[in-house]
């Protein structure tokens, strides 16, 4: 088996945690590779370096060193070549990875076998003049820096379904119903359940609440702001926003990609989540 290694350099401990990772590997007699990036990094002399490209064609699996936002990250890539992914939590929440530091004894099942493959679904967006994008977590529409509330309406399937007087909007999948939404007072989904969560952010209203619609629908959110208004910005699991102009749109629906996570535990999904809240 070969493991694609995706360490978060920006972390203090992620020298020292992809070190122990490649050993633990070697022990089990399974191969490392490493983008050529961050060869000055390391001494590694059972480790492959070589471009990204071909670190992610020739693995089976790949393992990503970081928080949750590294994990979506390396998602992104993930699914571009339908491999598996798993996470060495070195983040804060950690909802996504499977295992932390001090227990990498775990990855001798990747020898053996013995783990299971989680399959969750992913939201593809259309924007206008900017084409398709895929988001793990969430889809935000929302204001710039100006402290205005922006104009945004909803159509179900081309047809009106609701307008938000608000500092956005945020159409989330079951996975990402922990993150931002979560936040915002929207409810957590269990991923096993695949629909479109749409949770307005700060709504100017007395009766705003979170909306689930059925994987199967299609959401078109249309910006009603003028050019006195302030600027509406999409922006795809946190990445560098887009400008959306008066009555452009932002098409949503269920991607058929999906991104694949290995789980060395059959671990319950409320118990996470009541763990990770609980610590915060």
């Amino acid at each position: 088996m070969n493991v694609l290694i995706m360490p978060n350099m920006i972390k203090p401990e992620a020298i020292k945690a992809t070190s122990d990772v490649v050993r633990e590997l070697s022990k089990n007699e399974i191969e490392s590779y490493i983008d050529i990036a961050y060869k000055s990094y390391f001494d590694f002399k059972d480790v492959h370096f070589a471009d990204f490209g071909t670190c992610l064609n020739k693995c089976d699996v790949i393992a990503v060193i970081g928080g949750d936002g590294t994990i979506i990250g390396a998602a992104k890539a993930a699914i571009t070549v339908d491999k598996p992914i798993f996470g060495i939590n070195l983040g804060t929440m950690g909802y996504l990875a499977q295992i932390n530091p001090n227990e990498l004894h775990k990855l001798s099942q990747l020898k053996s076998g013995d783990y299971h493959m989680e399959e969750r679904m992913l939201l593809e967006t259309r924007i206008t003049n900017a084409g398709k994008k895929y988001a793990v977590n969430d889809i935000v529409i929302s204001k710039g820096l100006i402290s205005k509330i922006v104009n945004i309406s909803v159509l179900c399937d081309q047809k009106p379904m609701v307008k938000y007087r608000a500092d956005g909007v945020i159409l989330s999948t079951p996975t990402g119903s922990t993150a931002y939404s979560l936040s915002a007072g929207g409810s957590v989904v269990d991923p096993i359940v695949e629909c479109i969560l749409l949770t307005p952010i700060c709504p100017h209203s007395l009766a705003s609440r979170s909306l689930i619609f059925s994987a199967e629908r299609e959401l078109t959110v249309v910006s009603q702001n003028s050019r006195n208004d302030p600027d509406v910005y999409v922006s795809c699991d946190g990445e560098t926003p887009i400008k959306l102009n008066f009555g452009e749109s932002v098409m949503i629906k269920k991607s058929d990609k999906k991104v694949k996570f290995l789980r060395f535990d059959q671990e319950n999904f409320y118990d996470i989540v009541s763990e990770k809240l609980t610590h915060i």
